[in-house]
């Protein structure tokens, strides 16, 4: 299958844009459930029901905590009956489609006029029965669908965005430069950027649905005064992106760019209406 790809840096206010083409239920318990020791990688938020509802506390990183229940979707139940998932807080949800908002959660559902535009929203409050809170400039306003932005965290290819980052590291070395770390968050957005992809057939720096893909960055806060995207598709293999990506001078430029300090790399395998058989991203900050 064909393999395609394309990349954009942004600087400041300056836009380069460079094109190029390439071929090449609840797992079971006992009554007495036996309790297990997580530590966490990411902060994590704490939540009254499993799901991201009914916010709580954020749990440091490198924190241990203890489990005495683990979902399919990797929700866990803490001691105190608390739940929690590795990496999530819970604090911004992403909309694919235009979606309904609400005045009120209690009593008659009354709907606004207002609907929110595909996006990255802050999310002020999320309850028990499914309930979002979401901000829009100084207004907030109630909504039943979406999906956070760290449960998005699961659709990638972990395994390969790690030889990704490790491949990009390697190269970086190569020329003397320092490493770029891998940020949860951006990784997050590259995730996301692939999966808007797959999802809508299309292949480009701009979305039918949001626009541009630092609109991506801009809603969920994310700051930098820097930040580039790398986009491919159709490959097999981490290996077969990076020499995708290294063999264009523009990704390259990307790649070794000394302003650069973090990545997130996004791989998702594509399902079978999809124009092609994997969509990869990645996004760098300074």
């Amino acid at each position: 299958m064909k393999s395609i790809f394309k990349e954009i840096t942004i600087t400041f206010v300056a836009i380069a844009l460079l094109f190029s083409l390439a071929n090449p239920t609840f797992a079971k318990t006992s009554s007495s459930p036996k309790t297990k020791q997580v530590t966490l990688t990411e902060k994590s938020r704490l939540f009254t029901g499993k799901g991201g509802y009914g916010r709580k506390s954020i749990v440091a990183a490198k924190k241990q905590v203890t489990i005495i229940k683990t979902t399919k979707d990797k929700w866990m139940q803490t001691k105190d009956k608390k739940w929690i998932k590795n990496g999530f807080t819970g604090d911004n949800i992403y909309l694919s489609k235009k979606t309904t908002t609400y005045k009120k959660v209690k009593g008659a559902k009354t709907k606004t006029k207002t609907k929110l535009v595909p996006g990255i929203y802050k999310v002020s409050n999320a309850n028990t029965n499914g309930w979002i809170k979401v901000k829009k400039g100084s207004k907030a306003y109630w909504i039943r669908s979406g999906k956070f932005v760290d449960s998005y965290i699961d659709l990638g290819n972990k395994k390969m965005q790690d030889q990704i980052v490790n491949s990009i590291n390697k190269e970086r070395k190569k020329m003397k430069l320092k490493p770029v770390k891998q940020d949860p968050k951006l990784t997050k957005l590259a995730i996301i950027r692939s999966v808007d992809m797959e999802k809508n057939r299309y292949f480009s720096h701009t979305s039918p649905i949001y626009g541009s893909w630092n609109n991506l960055l801009k809603g969920s806060s994310y700051r930098t005064n820097s930040a580039g995207e790398n986009i491919a598709a159709g490959y097999q293999t981490a290996n077969s992106y990076m020499n995708g990506w290294m063999n264009s001078a523009g990704h390259r430029a990307n790649i070794l760019s000394p302003n650069y300090q973090k990545v997130g790399v996004g791989i998702v395998i594509s399902g079978s209406k999809a124009q092609y058989q994997s969509y990869g991203t990645q996004i760098f900050a300074k």
